[in-house]
């Protein structure tokens, strides 16, 4: 199920016992942990403000330890064999994915005062009129594309030098980067 598909049906669902049946449908079905990191992940961005971000962390977290996640039965009496040996297969990204780390995590940036650093600075960087530079971009703490639009880059490029040492924090899924520490990185590059 699709993060937009649940926002619709969420939408409709007339009480918080009905959304509640739903989510917990569209996270029983998610056996792997990076695809029930990801589904989550995906509603958090489809979400309306905070408190929508934190009741979707708080029963996602209360449904993840009351259930256990599974294939469909049907689907999997069918094809038993297969799913072992995805199963095995991806033993170790199971427990590297740990849903409950990323979900403790989340609710945990969310909640904090680097959240409103991040996410409520609202500068539209295509819009602005100025010429914004890196040197003296007013935030600290930076995107992906905040990075790349001030240095004139790729993902691409910016992926690169993240290889060749360029500092940065992850979140999840998402990726930062503080401002001083690109700064240095140009300077000992010269990009």
């Amino acid at each position: 199920m699709t993060a937009n598909y649940f926002m619709s049906k969420w939408g409709n669902a007339q009480t918080s016992q009905r959304q509640y049946q739903l989510l917990e449908n569209a996270i029983k079905r998610l056996y792997r942990n990076l695809d029930l990191i990801r589904f989550i992940d995906d509603l958090l961005k489809a979400s309306n403000g905070q408190a929508q971000k934190e009741k979707f962390i708080k029963w996602s977290k209360r449904i993840v330890l009351g259930i256990k996640r599974s294939p469909d039965p049907l689907h999997f009496d069918a094809f038993e064999d297969e799913y072992n040996l995805e199963l095995n297969a991806i033993s170790k990204e199971q427990k590297m994915h740990d849903p409950m780390k990323w979900l403790d995590n989340e609710l945990e940036l969310l909640q904090s005062e680097e959240h409103k650093e991040i996410y409520d600075a609202n500068v539209n960087l295509e819009e602005t009129e100025t010429n914004l530079d890196i040197y003296n971009y007013p935030k600290e703490l930076l995107t992906s594309k905040e990075v790349m639009v001030l240095l004139g880059i790729s993902k691409t490029t910016l992926d690169r030098r993240r290889a060749e040492g360029l500092k940065f924090r992850k979140d999840g899924r998402k990726v930062y980067f503080k401002r001083a520490e690109v700064v240095r990185f140009l300077e000992s590059k010269r990009f």
